[in-house]
């Protein structure tokens, strides 16, 4: 390699390393303030609460995010990712019939610690910050996109191939892993962590669901769905 190949090299390095380095500054700003959030409410924690985890100074925070609500957001939009991830993982124990596997996936993740606190964040913050229940309203069709694509691309018999009847059968299995697991830890009814007669409850409502596919067939499992979405729009 020439002198002339290697200085324009150098530049392209540096830059690199500069990016790396600002976004793992910016992994540690999130998690700190998921840590503040979490231990304070998003009320009480302040910027200088977040720097003192992290270290550096205000305008270093600044130079990420313009403030709380925004880091709240970040913080929202990794626990999206994280759930489409799980939603990704799912597609092969799902097309294997593997029921259970798919249904414990989703249920880890709509159960942990992380997800948990973020809505119990978000119920206890949203009246006095609106903002934070549109962060999470933005979110929750594109966690709904994900499970109907999941759903979209199995082959295996106990999945509707018909895209509208998918679509329905998606919706209300997401709403069965919701309902079942989620709000029995924010109310207070399963305690802190789910026992395994409740995940066994779950998993037999899941696989009731989606033998009622095979009932009712695909064309009334469409017609369902219009009649769901046609309530919807004129709710509106």
């Amino acid at each position: 390699m020439s002198n002339k190949e290697g200085a324009a090299i150098r530049p392209v390095a540096q830059s690199s390393r500069r990016a790396e380095r600002k976004e793992e500054r910016r992994r540690l700003l999130i998690a700190a303030a998921r840590s503040v959030f979490h231990e304070k409410g998003f009320a009480a924690a302040t910027i200088d609460d977040i720097m003192a985890r992290t270290g550096g100074s205000r305008g270093t925070l600044y130079g990420h995010f313009d403030g709380k609500l925004a880091l709240f957001e970040a913080i929202v939009e990794e626990e999206a990712e994280r759930f489409a991830q799980a939603v990704t993982e799912t597609i092969a124990p799902a097309a294997s019939g593997d029921l259970d596997a798919m249904a414990e996936r989703l249920i880890a993740v709509a159960t942990s610690e992380e997800t948990i606190d973020l809505l119990r964040m978000v119920i206890a913050e949203r009246q006095h910050y609106p903002g934070i229940g549109e962060i999470y309203r933005q979110i929750v069709p594109r966690i709904q996109a994900w499970m109907r694509r999941m759903f979209r691309e199995q082959t295996g018999a106990s999945f509707c191939r018909d895209e509208a009847a998918s679509d329905f059968l998606a919706d209300m299995f997401l709403a069965i892993v919701l309902a079942d697991t989620q709000m029995g830890i924010l109310t207070g009814i399963t305690g802190d962590r789910l026992d395994k007669t409740h995940l066994i409850r779950t998993r037999q409502r899941l696989k009731a669901l989606l033998a009622l596919r095979d009932h009712l067939g695909a064309d009334r499992l469409s017609e369902l769905a219009a009649l769901a979405q046609q309530d919807i729009e004129d709710g509106r």
